[in-house]
């Protein structure tokens, strides 16, 4: 089969942005699954807030839910490292040969409740950057929604007619037509007239 009719079958038919973006930012794998409902629920509480109106705020909405996602996954990737420490000392902490730690374990257990530098280095970046993103999504679904707003207000203020001119008629009809009678009119209404002011016959023939 070639390319162009791999392109032109139905079953290669392009998915929407919608159901793509909603499955590619979670995490799939037999180590970690993330759970699609939750992500669901967020995007929904996210759009009950901020009310999108047009199909640009709606990807602002779903792109807020996928950074907040992300924001998510890293706070889980801190705790990830501390406890993966926190294991490691504990294998120390079991080993007979060791000793010395059952000595200072209550005084130094601390240190390991925190990520190792370059995990920290990482991780903090990482936030820097999430909370960036968000704030300029935000900012611009907030412009998007004063312009629409904007834009609705004029279309409904050109919509109405004002007061002055409700009680008109028709538009094509001006007051110089509407006050003064056609000519054809007057001369019907002179024949009329004159018609009217001839004596009435009589019946009796002059002699």
């Amino acid at each position: 089969m070639s390319n162009n009719e791999n392109l032109s079958s139905p079953a290669e038919e392009p998915k929407t942005p919608a159901s793509i973006s909603g499955r590619s930012i979670l995490i799939d794998s037999p180590l970690i699954s993330e759970d699609q409902a939750e992500y669901n629920s967020l995007l929904a509480s996210l759009e009950e807030e901020f009310h999108p109106q047009t199909s640009f705020q709606h990807y602002l909405v779903r792109k807020i839910a996928n950074n907040i996602w992300r924001s998510l996954r890293l706070n889980h990737a801190e705790t990830c490292t501390i406890n993966d420490r926190l294991d490691k000392y504990q294998a120390d902490f079991d080993d007979p040969r060791m000793a010395y730690v059952h000595q200072i374990a209550p005084t130094n257990v601390g240190i390991f409740s925190v990520p190792l530098p370059d995990d920290s280095a990482c991780i903090l970046r990482d936030e820097m950057r999430l909370d960036r993103q968000l704030a300029r999504t935000i900012n611009l679904l907030r412009k998007s929604q004063q312009m629409h707003d904007k834009h609705s207000r004029k279309s409904r203020a050109a919509k109405k007619i004002p007061k002055k001119y409700q009680k008109m008629g028709s538009p094509f009809v001006s007051e110089k037509q509407i006050q003064s009678p056609e000519p054809q009119v007057l001369a019907e209404q002179d024949d009329n007239q004159n018609h009217s002011s001839l004596p009435l016959d009589s019946g009796s023939s002059p002699e």
